[in-house]
Formats: structure tokens, C-alpha cells, sequence
């Protein structure tokens, strides 16, 4: 029993140590260039990456000694504009070993022969040598990226040519490569830059994740004549250990040539002393704490829970990315570390592109985004906005974003644009672009909107709404008033008095001055209810705020082409608020409209239905076509049909639609099925069928549609079916 019990805790070691190894990616980022990593190349740095963390002991010492000193280096790097990347060269050199001597007689963290290292300003002398000093040394380093990158204008071919000299490194590069942000790596490229790889893929994600370092350096101002062990004893420190960390000091006390910095270490919970610091930072998680960042989970357990948690966020649809609101002076290595992450992993997270910064103000985030929005279905892209800008607007993955609309990357985001956020807009359905409200014109000759106001040319409407017969909703529908428009983008006001004016319709609507149920007087010959809206003595009309050509054209019962032929416009113009346009002329509609002294029609019961309701709906901000037929259950050809749409005209706040098929004039309806007492109405419900009601009420759908003079089997969300009892 021991003995199998012992045999399943190795196993699951086993599995532990394999689950901590990285895995050597297809895809790298190195500064800012993409590297493409062939199969080759890729099995050839996995296997140093095997070698790196084959010993768990001494890989962490490592780690720890990393923790210690890359503050100092990315200061450094960062001063001298070199990226940040090139701090994994250190491990690869000198494994952070301050006195480290190679064969050829190069010394410290960075490798320096002396004569390469006092042309590049670091200090070699009898008294001091600062290519084992962590800031000096890396400074210079710094210093020699930059010259080499002057030449090659390649990161990658400098980090080379720190290996091969800037001479060496000439017939091993191409002349392609200048300027190149996109390079392969195959198993024949130089072994130097396949071990670089692989130590910045072994340390990359252990690096940094420590909350409570086991060494924390801190960086003190020594004083001319002063010797370590009295630095030590002012500072409550091993002197010893300020010893160890301070070997570029060759003289007994410190020189009065410069001004000199010595690193002073503490262990993990020692209490420190107030000291007169050099100003290079130390790493500590208060930053990420005070945004609220939890530190990713050390060991393989916490991972996988942390895995399956999210997993399960994701499928309940309550997952929230952890974000971060970028700080002036804040940088992608900054940000990526409060979330104990890598760079190159924040980059992917936030679809960041090598060469691009992070804004101060912004949102990035520390976890993977979402596949799409968690509420919002539609964005109106605005001026200036980009699909990355939305993608962290929402919390949604650019190439998902990019995918759901149908774009390519390269793709402009044109200002209007419906970007649909968590459904793939169908290929059926056109792309449409909103009028944005700032605007002062827009395309379309139906679809021009009325911006900017002028004040003081802005009179009243010539027409009261009471004396707008011809506006008047149609026979069997609903008029719902219109939106404020001056509310936030975005944000739907929902209505204060609603009320159903079709008993058998089941949608909010609210009263208006135009949709009077119930007509005041008899309809006579002189005021037919079929008269269009009286026009001005002038014959003109002042533009207000949200009209349309379209929308004009039937408040005065004549078409966009006689309005554009009597105003001398031409298709597409715009239309500003206050113009006067000209509403009356020789149209064929006048000529058609009754004449007053025409013998009276008689007036039957379908007079007064003529002055019911039209199922109408005003567009509000944020609304699509598509949004619109989905809310009362038709098809977005149905709707272009009915309101005599083209398949790309977009719509604007403030237009009505009509949202039902339009009922047929009473002289054309068949005569009326028998009705009797016992007779039943039924209000058609969402998700209910023709077959699903005949088996309700125990009768046939051909029977339904006799009944109800209907011509196939489809209903719609609030229709009324009579229902006649089984005989």
C-alpha cells in the first residue's frame, strides 16, 4: 500500500514539474518585431528551454536574482530608449553573476572587455570596475544596442551583433532586414539568437511574479571616503552581503571622482531604515493592489482552479476581464507587471501591435477579453474610432469584433457605422451607416437629416398637429411617439405613459397629438379623410429638427422627386434646419386629390376604420433596421417594402416606420365570415404558430385562415384570429 501510494505522488510530481515547462510558442514578439518560429527552430528551443529548467533549485536562484536586479536594468533601458526586451541577454551572459570572467577575458553582468567597455563610459580602473556594477553596466550595454541599431535599423540583427561584433554580424544579415517587422526563425539561424529565445520563453512567466521578493535591492548614495562595511552599518545591513552585491568597488572606501551609487540588500521582511536612495525603483505590488489586481496563482493547482473558474464565468456569461486604467508615464512592461503578466502576453491581451503605446486614461486588460459583448448588441461607430477602440470599449476580441462585421483588418471604420457586437451580422443584411447627431449632412436623398439649427431662423411649424388629417395612423396600427433626441448616445428613455391603442396588439406606445382613435366629426365630402396636410398660404415649409425629405413628402402627400423639382435640388442634397422648402407646385399629386364640389361617396362603416391607427414606430438613438425587425417579429424586407426602402437606405433618428403590413382598403376585402356571439378572438403571442393555435382550439389552420381571409399560414405577434366553435 506505502509502496503505491509513494509511486502516485511521484507521478503527480511528475505531472506538476512537465505542466510548470513553457512551451515554445509558433508566434514570438522580440521589441517590435513579429518573429514566425519554424517547426525546426521551434523543437531547437524547446530543448534549451528543457535544459534552462531541467534543475527547479537552480532555475529559481536565478528567478530570485532576476527579481533583484531587472528593476535596474529596465530603468536603465528605458532612459537610453532601448526596449526592454534585451534584459533576458543578461541571463544568457553572465547569469547574473556580477563577477562573472569568460574565456576571453570579458568581465561582469553584461561581458565587457575593458577596452569596449571604457569607449561605451563605463568606468575601469585600479579603484573601480563598473562592468560589475548592475546600473553602470547595463547603462552601457544600453549604449552599445543603440549604436548597433543605428546601423542594422533591426533589433533582432543588433542583439546578434552583440554576439558577433558590428562587423561580424554584416554577412549574416540581408539587406531586407532593415527596417523589417516580420522576420522567421528556422533551425538555421544562429544558435546565439535560438538560446536568447529560449531564455526569454523559460523566464518570462517566473519572473516578477513574486509579491515578496527573497532579495529586494535598494540603491543608496555613497559618500567620498566611505567603505562598505560603514555604508552596511548606517544602513542596518549585512555587511557582508553589501559586499557580495557591490564587487565593482576595487578600493577600500568609495573614490571622490563621481558621484557613486552602492546596492544595499534586504532580505524578504527585514525592517529597512530611511535612506537617501539613487531614485531607481523596487519592485513591490502596491500599485496593482490599489487597482484592485489579484496576483496570478503561483502553483499548478491554483492555475487549473483559476482556469476552470473562468471557464465557468464565461459559460454563465458573468466573466469581466481584469482591466487596468493606464497613468501618465505608465508602459506596457509597467502594466503587464501590476497584473503579473508578461509584456508580450499584455500585448496579445489588448491586441497592442509591437510599435504601439499605451494611452494614458485608457482601459487594458490583464485577463483574455471576451469572444463578444456582455449587453450591448449595437455600437454607431463615432469620428475618430477605431474597431481596436471598440474591441476595448466592450471587452471583446478585435478579431472576433472583426469577424462579427464582416471586416478585414485593414479595413477603415467608416463614422455611422452599425458595429454589431454580439451577433455575425448576417450577408443578407446590408451594412448600415447611421447619421451621426453632430453632422450637418448626410447621404441619401430619403434619408437627409436636418442638423445644426439656426436659432434665429427657426420658426414654429407652419401646420398645426391638429390640422393634419392626412397624418393620421393607418388602419390597424400603432404610433409611437418620438425620442428624445438630446438624451446621451446610447441610453433609451423608457416611456412614462404607455398605453395599447389596437386592443389585440401587445407593444408599448404611447398617445400622440397625431393618433386620435376616435375622430371628432362625420367625414365629409369638402375634408376627405384621405387629404393630405394643408399647405401654407406661402406654400412652404420650415425644415425642424430630425425631418427627412421622405418624411415631408408624406406629410404633404407628394413625393421626393416633386419636392427636389420645386426647390431646384439636386439628389442627395442637404437638408439643414430652418430652410424653407417649397411644398406645393404642379404634382401629379394634386391633380389627383378630390375635388370639393364631387358628388359625396357614402359613408360606410369602413370610413371611420380608415382613421385607426397605422402600426407605426419611431426610430431612437442607437436603433438598426435589423434591431427594429427583430422587436416586432417581421422581416427586414418586409419593412423596406412597406415603407418603400432601398436595400441600402439607412434610417435616421425621429423616422417612423411602418412595422405590420398594411391592412387592404375595405372595397377590396372579400366579404366577412358570418360571426356570431360565441365567436372567439385570439391575440397571437411571441413564439406561437398557426398550427400551434388550430390544436389549441381543437379546429384545422385552413379553417383559421377561411376564417380570417388569410392566404397562408403565417401570423404575426400581436394579430387578432377569430375563432369560431367547433361545431
Amino acid at each position: 500500500m506505502k509502496k503505491s501510494l509513494s509511486l502516485l505522488l511521484l507521478s503527480l510530481l511528475c505531472w506538476v514539474a512537465q505542466a510548470q515547462t513553457p512551451v515554445v510558442p509558433n508566434n514570438m514578439y522580440f521589441a517590435d518585431i513579429h518573429l514566425q518560429i519554424q517547426e525546426g527552430a521551434r523543437a531547437d528551443i524547446q530543448k534549451l528551454v528543457d535544459a534552462l529548467t531541467k534543475h527547479p533549485g537552480y532555475f529559481q536562484k536565478k528567478v530570485e536574482l532576476a527579481d533583484a536586479y531587472f528593476p535596474f536594468i529596465e530603468k536603465a533601458f528605458k532612459e537610453e530608449g532601448v526596449p526592454t526586451d534585451f534584459k533576458y541577454l543578461v541571463l544568457q551572459e553572465s547569469g547574473l553573476v556580477s563577477d562573472a570572467v569568460s574565456t576571453s577575458n570579458a568581465v561582469g553582468f553584461w561581458q565587457f572587455k575593458e577596452g569596449s567597455a571604457t569607449e561605451l563610459g563605463i568606468k575601469v580602473n585600479s579603484q573601480v570596475d563598473e562592468r560589475k556594477h548592475i546600473i553602470e553596466s547595463s547603462r552601457g550595454a544600453a549604449r552599445y544596442m543603440l549604436r548597433s541599431n543605428a546601423y542594422y535599423k533591426n533589433w533582432f540583427n543588433t542583439l546578434l551583433s552583440y554576439y558577433q561584433g558590428l562587423t561580424g554580424t554584416k554577412a549574416l544579415t540581408k539587406t531586407s532586414d532593415i527596417g523589417a517587422k516580420k522576420m522567421e526563425v528556422t533551425s538555421q539561424t544562429n544558435k546565439y539568437l535560438l538560446t536568447f529565445l529560449a531564455h526569454k520563453v523559460a523566464y518570462e512567466n517566473a519572473i516578477g511574479k513574486n509579491p515578496n521578493p527573497t532579495i529586494t535591492l535598494q540603491p543608496v548614495k555613497a559618500a567620498p571616503g566611505q567603505s562598505l562595511t560603514e555604508i552596511a552599518m548606517a544602513a542596518q545591513a549585512d555587511a557582508a552581503e553589501v559586499e557580495r552585491y557591490n564587487k565593482w568597488l576595487m578600493a577600500s572606501t568609495v573614490p571622490s571622482d563621481k558621484e557613486y551609487t552602492v546596492m544595499v540588500p534586504y532580505v524578504s521582511g527585514a525592517s529597512r531604515p530611511v535612506l537617501a536612495q539613487a531614485g531607481s525603483p523596487t519592485r513591490t505590488t502596491s500599485a496593482a493592489s490599489a487597482k484592485g489586481q489579484v496576483a496570478k496563482p503561483q502553483d499548478s493547482i491554483g492555475r487549473i482552479k483559476g482556469f476552470f473558474a473562468t471557464l465557468k464565468a464565461k459559460l454563465n456569461n458573468t466573466y469581466e476581464p481584469a482591466s487596468v486604467v493606464a497613468q501618465p508615464g505608465d508602459t506596457k512592461d509597467m502594466l503587464a507587471l501590476q497584473g503579473n503578466i508578461s509584456t508580450s502576453k499584455f500585448a496579445r491581451v489588448n491586441d497592442l501591435q509591437a510599435n504601439q503605446e499605451v494611452v494614458a486614461g485608457k482601459t487594458y486588460y490583464l485577463q483574455g477579453k471576451r469572444a463578444k459583448s456582455k449587453t450591448e448588441e449595437f455600437h454607431v461607430a463615432q469620428r475618430g474610432e477605431t474597431m481596436h477602440d471598440i474591441s476595448q470599449q466592450y471587452a471583446i476580441k478585435l478579431n472576433k469584433l472583426l469577424a462579427k462585421n464582416r471586416m478585414e483588418k485593414t479595413e477603415s471604420l467608416q463614422p455611422g457605422r452599425v458595429v454589431w457586437l454580439k451577433e455575425t451580422r448576417p450577408t443578407s443584411i446590408p451594412v448600415e451607416i447611421r447619421p451621426l447627431e453632430e453632422e450637418e449632412t448626410a447621404p441619401a436623398a430619403t434619408g437627409v437629416l436636418a442638423q445644426k439649427p439656426a436659432p434665429a431662423a427657426q420658426p414654429s411649424a407652419p401646420v398645426a398637429a391638429a390640422a393634419k388629417p392626412a397624418a393620421a395612423p393607418k388602419q390597424g396600427s400603432i404610433s409611437v411617439e418620438v425620442e428624445d433626441t438630446t438624451a446621451a448616445p446610447y441610453v433609451r428613455k423608457t416611456p412614462e405613459k404607455e398605453e395599447t391603442v389596437a386592443p389585440s396588439a401587445t407593444y408599448p406606445v404611447r398617445n400622440t397629438a397625431t393618433a386620435a382613435a376616435k375622430p371628432a366629426a362625420p367625414v365629409t365630402p369638402s375634408a376627405p379623410a384621405t387629404q393630405p396636410a394643408k399647405v401654407s398660404a406661402t406654400g412652404k415649409h420650415v425644415v425642424e429638427k430630425g425631418e427627412t425629405l421622405y418624411s415631408i413628402s408624406k406629410k404633404y402627400g407628394t413625393t421626393v422627386n416633386d419636392l427636389l423639382a420645386w426647390n431646384g435640388m439636386e439628389e442627395g442634397a442637404p437638408l439643414s434646419l430652418g430652410k424653407e422648402l417649397v411644398v406645393s407646385g404642379s404634382a401629379s399629386t394634386q391633380a389627383a386629390a378630390p375635388s370639393t364640389t364631387a358628388a359625396p361617396a357614402p359613408v360606410t362603416a369602413a370610413a371611420p376604420a380608415a382613421t385607426a391607427s397605422t402600426v407605426e414606430h419611431t426610430v431612437a438613438t442607437g436603433e438598426t433596421l435589423y434591431a427594429i425587425s427583430r422587436k416586432y417579429g417581421v422581416t427586414l424586407a418586409d419593412l423596406q417594402k412597406w415603407n418603400n426602402m432601398a436595400e441600402n437606405t439607412g434610417i435616421s433618428i425621429g423616422q417612423k416606420l411602418i412595422v405590420a403590413a398594411p391592412a387592404a382598403a375595405p372595397a377590396a376585402q372579400p366579404a366577412a365570415s358570418p360571426t356570431t356571439a360565441a365567436d372567439l378572438t385570439h391575440t397571437v403571442l411571441t413564439g406561437e404558430t398557426m398550427y400551434a393555435i388550430s390544436r389549441k382550439y381543437g379546429v384545422t389552420p385552413e379553417q383559421i385562415m377561411e376564417w380570417n381571409r388569410k392566404t397562408d399560414t403565417s401570423v404575426r405577434v400581436g394579430e387578432s384570429l377569430v375563432i369560431k366553435p367547433k361545431q
